[in-house]
């Protein structure tokens, strides 16, 4: 009995789909070994920082209300700092062991002087977009060079900004996008990156222009770099992307969805200073991985929390999350 070309074609198509939905129904290992300290149950925790051995913890709803959370005891308990009724907090982040910067929604922010226990409305005066729906949200911080802050926000999409201070606050540059931004990183005063909805830019005149270096469209989530140019930038369809030339030129090191398997998200990502990175995600997703992303490993944290951002402290990694509660563990 003969069998036809085309009928040995729709089986092997169709054994090729059962495979890859098996694989995409695959069973991902739970891993147990996370510390899991509640900060705050009613809200969800968008940042964490560090300064003086005390950790420190921020978030909150948009428009609705925020807190600023520290621990003295590496997570064991927490102390809440500040409560706001109206704004969230989004980003963290301490100049030296006195002073300290919070951002959220609606380009508010707020500064500390007494290492955290304290906090002031900051004005920006006049180092505001003219039209208020231009004043959006604070996403991505970072402290750079003692004395260095920058920023990236966004909402919806198709709203963005970009701030810095190269003087402790003192006096400020930004610039708005048409595409919302979620993350930055400086290597200098002068030469940096901030990625968002479809693009990743480079600057080397301190912000006031940026070039696209966007490898794909695609939604850039999280972005972080090790030693010498080596650098790892994250998306929420789960790619990513790795340079070697501080973020001139960009190439695809990981894929975790296909067109049939389109399970996972990433939120953000971070890497030591030999390359190795983790990159976290919607329902507890976790990936590590080396440099090359070829010797790698995914776990998923219990309860499958949406992970929101995940920073370093001496040899732990720290993720926050959605359900108000700050998962460590040592590597």
């Amino acid at each position: 009995m003969q069998i036809s070309t085309s009928r040995i074609l729709l089986c092997l198509t169709a054994a090729s789909i059962l495979f890859i939905i098996s694989s995409c129904s695959k069973a991902i290992d739970e891993d147990t070994s996370w510390i899991k300290s509640s900060v705050c149950p009613d809200i969800p925790l968008r940042d964490v920082a560090f300064s003086d051995n005390n950790w420190y913890a921020c978030g909150g709803v948009k428009n609705s209300n925020g807190g600023i959370f520290r621990s003295a005891d590496y997570g064991k308990s927490w102390t809440t700092l500040r409560l706001n009724l109206n704004h969230s907090f989004n980003a963290l982040g301490f100049l030296d062991n006195s002073v300290g910067w919070a951002a959220g929604d609606s380009l508010y922010m707020e500064r500390s002087f007494s290492d955290g226990s304290f906090w002031n409305f900051y004005w920006l005066a006049d180092n505001v977009p003219p039209n208020e729906f231009d004043r959006t949200s604070f996403k991505g911080m970072q402290i750079f060079q003692d004395s260095m802050m920058a920023f990236a926000g966004g909402d919806g999409y198709a709203k963005g900004l970009f701030y810095i201070s190269k003087d402790r606050g003192m006096h400020w540059y930004f610039k708005t996008f048409d595409r919302e931004m979620s993350d930055v990183f400086f290597f200098n005063e002068n030469e940096g990156l901030i990625c968002g909805n479809g693009a990743i830019m480079h600057t080397v005149d301190g912000g006031l222009n940026f070039n696209y270096v966007t490898p794909s469209h695609d939604f850039f989530t999280g972005l972080d770099f090790a030693n010498s140019g080596l650098g790892f930038c994250c998306s929420y369809d789960a790619n990513v992307y790795t340079t070697n030339d501080y973020g001139k030129n960009w190439e695809v090191l990981l894929k975790m969805n296909s067109v049939l398997c389109k399970n996972y998200h990433f939120n953000d990502i971070s890497t030591d200073e030999s390359g190795n990175w983790v990159a976290v995600g919607d329902d507890g997703i976790v990936v590590f991985s080396d440099k090359t992303g070829k010797d790698r490993k995914m776990v998923v944290i219990s309860e499958k929390p949406r992970l929101l951002r995940v920073k370093r402290y001496l040899n732990e990694v720290l993720i926050t999350s959605a359900n108000g509660c700050l998962y460590h563990k040592v590597l």
